[in-house]
């Protein structure tokens, strides 16, 4: 048998070894001195630990200790923010595909044929025009209201709002989850 671990010394000091692994290390420590130093040794050390007084400690420093110890538990809010901005993102991405759609007329209007599916095409088509005509009225009623002045505020709002999220993916997958890796 080899020199025993640190992880068999302990066990046998702190006497948490079944009968037959005790027996098979004791057999070894009447063979081996160095382990049986080693043993001593440690021995000595968890008696003397456990002869120390115990030191009381205030109700300051137990709060301070808590304080920090419950802190650091809780996530931040910026980092719980941006953990949901790639929810966020999907969210843009099918509102600029829905929009998309419903501004530009489909290739398929062109004509419907006489497929089974003429009838469903018909109402798709009937809704569309529908849609289409309503976000048309809705926004010549929008430009009329709005001069262009305040059009050029609202482009740079949009595009600052843009580059914000941006920076704030790019926060996210560069820095704050290396962050969070090196902590864990």
């Amino acid at each position: 048998m080899e020199h025993l671990s640190q992880q068999q010394m302990s066990m046998l000091i702190d006497s948490q070894l079944d009968d037959a692994e005790e027996r098979l290390i004791k057999t070894h420590l009447l063979s081996c001195a160095r382990c049986t130093a080693e043993v001593t040794l440690q021995r000595s050390l968890v008696r003397a630990a456990r002869e120390l007084p115990l030191e009381r400690t205030s109700q300051r420093f137990t709060e301070r200790l808590m304080s920090r110890v419950m802190h650091s538990s809780k996530p931040a809010f910026s980092y719980r923010l941006l953990q949901n901005l790639g929810s966020a993102f999907a969210m843009i991405a099918v509102l600029v595909v829905l929009g998309y759609v419903l501004s530009s007329p489909p290739a398929l209007l062109s004509g419907a044929g006489d497929s089974p599916s003429s009838e469903l095409f018909a109402a798709w088509k009937t809704f569309y025009t529908n849609v289409y005509a309503f976000l048309t009225q809705s926004t010549t009623q929008l430009n009329q209201t709005v001069t262009q002045q305040t059009a050029a505020p609202i482009s740079k709002i949009l595009v600052t709002t843009f580059l914000v999220l941006v920076g704030y993916a790019a926060l996210d997958r560069f820095v704050l989850q290396k962050i969070v890796r090196t902590k864990m």
